[in-house]
């Protein structure tokens, strides 16, 4: 018989070849991984570089069509701006001033009002100078304004118109004499103020001289008020009178308005 075989031994045999086969391979991928080089990772190029380039200058004016920037040559160094004081036109020659004495004195205005004016001579001055113009606007005295006393002299026209409207104010004042002065048995005299647009319209009347009775006194202004509207001016009138101002006196006495002369 043939002697048996060693497995045990063979097996452990193969199992160092395998470690041994397996450090090699270790150590020649070791030694293979450090002498190979790797590419670069490579980052992307940077934007290209603008050069600028700063100069200051006092300020000027520029006309239409200049500029003060500088422009840059290809190598990068600025160049200046054209002078421009090489085409600048030469000053023109100045006219000779005149002298001192050929200069004309001007004369300071003299103030209107003098320094040592107190206020309240001012106020006299003012008042004096506007006076007259308030006097003929208070009396009638405008050219366009006519306050009647009485029968015009010289303008029968006027005075007709007058003489036309007393009438009417007496018919209207008997018609409508006040109840209560009639019952108590008043009598007076009194003095109107009436006002006449050139329409004929009443503008306004008012008691100059009251009677001492506020009952006469205001039966006086109703019957002027009844007895409104009046006649307008002629075409005449109109061309001179804006407004007519009638200042008369009425009597109340024994039931009847009456004027007096």
């Amino acid at each position: 018989m043939s002697a048996p075989l060693n497995t045990g031994s063979t097996v452990g045999a193969d199992r160092r070849r395998l470690a041994v086969c397996l450090v090699v391979a270790a150590a020649l991928h070791t030694a293979l991984l450090s002498n190979v080089d790797l590419p670069e990772a490579r980052l992307p190029d940077p934007m290209p570089a603008i050069e600028v380039v700063l100069r200051q200058e006092p300020f000027s004016a520029s006309r239409p069509g200049e500029t003060d920037v500088e422009t840059a040559n290809t190598d990068g160094v600025p160049v200046p701006a054209e002078d421009e004081t090489s085409s600048a036109p030469e000053p023109e020659a100045h006219e000779p001033r005149p002298t001192a004495s050929e200069v004309e004195p001007v004369a300071e205005p003299r103030p209107s009002v003098l320094t040592d004016t107190t206020p309240h001579d001012l106020a006299r001055a003012i008042t004096a100078q506007a006076a007259p113009h308030l006097d003929a606007t208070a009396t009638g005295e405008s050219p366009r304004v006519r306050r009647l006393t009485g029968p015009p002299s010289g303008e029968p026209e006027l005075a007709y118109y007058l003489d036309s409207w007393r009438r009417k104010v007496e018919r209207v004042g008997n018609i409508n004499y006040p109840s209560e002065a009639r019952t108590r048995a008043l009598s007076g005299t009194l003095r109107l103020l009436v006002i006449i647009d050139p329409n004929g319209a009443l503008k306004d009347v008012r008691v100059l001289v009251s009677s001492g009775h506020a009952v006469l006194d205001e039966g006086a202004v109703r019957i002027v008020h009844l007895a409104a509207p009046f006649s307008p001016f002629t075409e005449k009138m109109r061309a001179r009178i804006d407004a007519l101002e009638i200042e008369r006196t009425w009597r109340f006495r024994n039931d009847r308005l009456t004027p007096m002369p």
